[in-house]
């Protein structure tokens, strides 16, 4: 797919997106794209949030205006569902990547979770897919591990 082909997509609202790690960034994020009309598929790899997103409940504690409402409406119109199963991702024309990157004690990140989100993504994703990481990665990360991928 070039990328006339995906922006006529995403004007049009087929493109069909998928975003992994459903925490306080992807959730949100997938719910308004799939408020926007776009078809969006939550991967995570817990399944007790992946039942609770899935049910309309949402799993972000603290306040988060508006969240709850907005999971319920997405998820009953069908435009937004979660799964644990990447190879859901072959049918992504958009990927955004929404792991956690936390640090350890001497303040150096582990992208362990992007790592890991990186690997299972690239042995399904299909050719021409736009990949998006969101994830707070340090200059270079994108080279150097997601492009490897």
């Amino acid at each position: 797919m070039t990328l006339s082909d995906l922006g006529k997509k995403i004007e049009s609202r087929e493109a069909k997106l998928a975003v992994i790690g459903l925490g306080y960034v992807g959730l949100p994020v997938a719910c308004m794209f799939a408020r926007a009309g776009f078809q969006v598929t939550g991967l995570d790899i817990k399944l007790e949030l992946i039942s609770k997103i899935n049910a309309g409940i949402s799993p972000i504690e603290g306040e988060e205006p508006g969240l709850s409402e907005l999971l319920g409406e997405v998820v009953g119109s069908g435009h937004f569902y979660a799964t644990d199963d990447y190879k859901e991702l072959s049918l992504a024309d958009i990927v955004l990547i929404d792991v956690e990157t936390p640090v350890d004690h001497d303040h150096k990140p582990n992208y362990s979770a992007l790592i890991s989100a990186c690997q299972s993504m690239g042995r399904v994703l299909k050719s021409g897919a736009l990949v998006i990481v969101e994830s707070t990665i340090a200059p270079g990360t994108s080279d150097h591990i997601v492009s490897t991928m």
